[in-house]
Formats: C-alpha cells, sequence, structure tokens
C-alpha cells in the first residue's frame, strides 16, 4: 500500500485525508490477516482469542466463502489508500451472520471513529443482505468498558440493539448432588432428538420442544423477536464440531419432554459447550436442571473432555445461581448486540462506495 496521504490544513484526522475522501469496499482473503489485526486492536485478549478461533475453524470448512472483509480507505483515486477501519462478518447460518470483529486505526477523534464505523457498517449490511443475510449479531466489550465506547456507539447509530449481556462460565469437575446444594429432581431420561422426533418432522418436533421452552425464559428474551427457534437450531448445527448424538430430549417416566439439551462438543479446546438447555414452563423449579448437567457430564466423559463451558444472560439471577452450585466460574463477559437486516433498505442506506473496477484484492 502507498504511504498516507498528506493531510490538508486543518484535517479532524491528522494523519488522514478528510471524510469526504473515505471510501467502503470489500477486501479479498489475503488482507485477512491485516484487517483483522486492525479490527480487533481495541479487543480484550480474551475476545481476540475467541475470533482467531472462529476465523480458524472457519476457513477449515469453507475456504473463506462465509467470510465477508470490508475496510474503509481514506481514497487517493482508484481506491487505493490508508485503511481507515475494518469490519469482519461471517456467515452463521443461511440467513443470518455474526461481526466479528470492528476497528478504526488508533488516534481518531470520537465523532470521526464514529462516523468511519457507520459508513463502513453501511456498506457490509449492504452486501450482507445482498448476500441473503437477514439478521447480524454482534458481540462486543461489556458495556462501560472505556475501549468498547466508540464501536457501541456505531452499532447504536447503525440500528443494532443491545440485547443482553453474556457471562461465559466454566466448570472444571462434576459436583455430587451434596456438594452442589442444589435441589435435585426425579432424574429425567434422555433421547437423542432424531430417535425421539422419528419422522421427517423431527427438525420441526425439535423446535416446537425449544419454542416452549421459551415460555416464560429469563435467558436473553430480547433475542425471540429476531430469530425463531427453527433458525437458531439451524446456527447451531452449522457448527464444524456440530454432533447430533449430543441433541438430547429430556423426558419423564413416561417418555413425555421435559426439556432438551444441545450440546457442542470442542475437543481440541478440551471442553463442551452447553450450547442450549432448557425446561417448559411446568418442569422448572423442580430441581431438572441438576439431572441436564448430569446429562452435559456424560457427554464431555464421552469425548474425552475435562470441562463443561456455557454463556447465561446475566440478568438471568436464577439460572446464574444455579450454575454457581454447581461449580461453574466466570470467565469473562460480552454484550450481544443485533440487527434486522433488509435488502431495499440496505441497498437505499448504503454510502460512498467503490465500483468495481476500484476494488483491489
Amino acid at each position: 500500500m502507498p504511504p498516507p496521504a498528506s493531510p490538508p490544513p486543518g484535517s479532524p484526522l491528522g494523519q488522514f485525508p478528510t471524510r469526504e475522501s473515505w471510501l467502503a469496499q470489500p477486501a479479498g482473503l489475503g488482507r485477512l490477516p491485516e484487517l483483522a489485526t486492525l479490527a480487533l486492536a481495541a479487543a480484550g485478549e480474551d475476545r481476540k482469542r475467541i475470533v482467531l478461533s472462529v476465523l480458524t475453524d472457519l476457513l477449515r470448512r469453507s475456504a473463506g466463502s462465509d467470510l465477508f472483509l470490508e475496510e474503509l480507505v481514506a481514497g487517493q483515486g482508484g481506491g487505493e489508500g490508508s485503511t481507515v477501519a475494518a469490519a469482519v462478518a461471517i456467515r452463521t447460518a443461511a440467513d443470518s451472520a455474526s461481526l466479528v470483529a470492528l476497528g478504526t486505526q488508533p488516534g481518531l477523534a470520537a465523532e470521526d471513529e464514529s462516523a468511519a464505523l457507520r459508513q463502513l457498517l453501511g456498506e457490509l449490511h449492504r452486501r450482507l443482505a445482498e448476500a441473503g443475510v437477514t439478521f447480524v449479531q454482534a458481540m462486543r466489550e461489556p458495556e462501560g468498558e472505556q475501549r468498547a465506547l466508540g464501536e457501541q456507539r456505531a452499532l447504536g447509530a447503525g440500528g443494532y440493539e443491545c440485547l443482553a449481556t453474556l457471562d461465559y462460565l466454566v466448570a472444571s469437575a462434576r459436583l455430587t448432588a451434596s456438594a452442589s446444594a442444589a435441589p435435585v429432581g426425579e432424574p429425567l431420561g434422555a433421547i437423542p432428538f432424531e430417535q425421539f422426533f422419528a419422522s421427517a418432522a423431527a427438525r420441526e418436533g425439535l423446535a416446537a420442544l425449544v419454542e416452549a421452552t421459551y415460555v416464560g425464559s429469563l435467558d436473553c428474551p430480547q433475542m425471540e423477536r429476531f430469530r425463531s427457534a427453527a433458525a437458531m437450531l439451524d446456527t447451531y448445527r452449522s457448527s464444524p464440531e456440530h454432533d447430533p448424538a449430543d441433541w438430547l430430549v429430556l423426558v419423564d417416566a413416561r417418555d413425555c419432554p421435559l426439556g432438551c439439551l444441545i450440546a457442542t462438543p470442542h475437543v481440541a479446546a478440551g471442553t463442551l459447550e452447553i450450547t442450549y438447555m432448557g425446561l417448559v414452563p411446568e418442569a422448572r423449579g423442580l430441581g431438572h436442571a441438576a439431572s441436564i448437567l448430569e446429562r452435559a457430564w456424560d457427554a464431555a466423559e464421552r469425548h474425552g473432555v475435562p470441562q463443561l463451558t456455557l454463556a447465561v444472560d446475566r440478568a438471568n439471577r436464577p439460572a446464574v445461581k444455579l450454575y454457581q452450585r454447581h461449580g461453574f466460574e466466570r470467565l469473562m463477559s460480552e454484550t450481544v448486540w443485533g440487527r434486522e437486516l433488509n435488502l431495499e433498505s440496505e441497498s437505499a442506506a448504503g454510502g460512498k462506495r467503490a465500483t468495481r473496477g476500484d476494488v483491489k484484492v
């Protein structure tokens, strides 16, 4: 890349030309290391580690076909110049994506940082909508973290809603019922969902059960406005580590479904992720959650991993207390943001962008 252009007198950006020269454009896969480094420059170490793991998994399974790279360039004609900001998004299902990294060059004034990110997001949203994405999610540092304030302002201005603050928890040992000091109900049976819903309507049956567990739930209730249970299940299935044997329907002695456990093994990381667990309203408060966690530990032992991990809405105090009683400890926290996309509106709102001849990949 050529060196940055000399700024005109009085430029608020110092090393960058004025906003009128900024150009949003897609970038090729070869730019991923540089742009990801820029987009993650202000992120915490935990966030960087998660994103790099996600990108590694993505490249291993799709060779970059589900990757969206966008950069904002301080143009000097022809679309070349200094990169002002960068965004990295990945497709997580046919109609959904995750904005995994977003950031600007250091040294921008707050108003210029917000303007850069809004312009960049506008063009990224247009590209995602053209690819059939109707919902995009972003995970960021918890609200109140100084280094995340610029991104949070840009997400809000870009139409995102803050849906929840998640605490990521880990447990390294199975506790006995007495050690957990938690109520334990009658043991629940566990049947793989493909066996329980043994028909062509298996997916619909599981989605209906998951929908039933959403009723009255305190775990990320705002997400239900954006994503149905069926859509969430499709996202879970897209994981390269997805194993149908770890998707269980929890039943009582009469084989009546009371809840479900959806787990994802991450063998290389030495952990089993409890991706989702839930009970129908009439089965709550009876100690059945302990039975679900026992099933999760059974799956962890089957995969030969020593830990369980999960994410819980911080506002869901009953669930947080439950996990603490069972030996879970907090690793890190993130806020979840979400936004619907519509091709017509995103195309109309798109900012200044590069033409096909401008793009250098």
